[in-house]
């Protein structure tokens, strides 16, 4: 619809995830910019480092929830379950630690709370970073696995949106998107 309409969000956003964009812009305004309160700095203490990574990754996390891009995602989560497990299996092979055991899997998530010291562990660590952004994608889709009642009022709210999306798309003459048409 921003794009379609060409409103002032599209135009900012370059007609690229212009919702997303614009949720992680407002976003990083209250948690790092001018619209930052005072008590409000859930970053107090980090370093400007740790803040930057955290941004990085909260931004492409936001972005990821564009369904545009939801069967590319796709394609990259099943790649990246194959990466994991090599990485799992690789890692394994290569550890020395007695309490673990020589060449037995270790968890994954043991394996990214590591100092990334290896190729691996850094390699673990932007895996990481890409569960993240699937993961936030799952639960911005996750209404049907919700209980009846929560998916019904859930689904309700969705439809009014898209259809009050078709009422001013009709409105201001513009193609009803999907979805969009009582």
């Amino acid at each position: 619809f921003q794009q379609n309409a060409m409103t002032q969000l599209a135009i900012e956003y370059n007609d690229v995830s212009i919702l997303e964009n614009m949720h992680s812009a407002v976003g990083h305004s209250l948690l790092f910019g001018e619209k930052k309160r005072e008590g409000c700095d859930i970053f107090e203490g980090w370093m400007l480092d740790e803040k930057i990574r955290a941004r990085n990754i909260m931004t492409q996390s936001i972005l990821c929830t564009d369904m545009s891009n939801h069967f590319v995602h796709a394609d990259e989560l099943d790649s990246l379950i194959d990466q994991v497990r090599k990485l799992a299996n690789d890692i394994a092979e290569d550890d020395t630690d007695s309490e673990i055991g020589r060449n037995e899997p270790q968890p994954i998530l043991s394996i990214l709370a590591q100092t990334p010291a290896t190729d691996e562990h850094r390699e673990c660590n932007q895996l990481a970073n890409l569960f993240i952004k699937f993961l936030l994608h799952a639960a911005d889709i996750s209404n049907p696995v919700k209980t009846e009642d929560l998916a019904i009022y859930w689904a309700d709210c969705a439809l009014s949106e898209f259809f009050a999306q078709g009422d001013e798309e009709k409105k201001m003459g513009l193609s009803i998107s999907p979805l969009c048409d009582r």
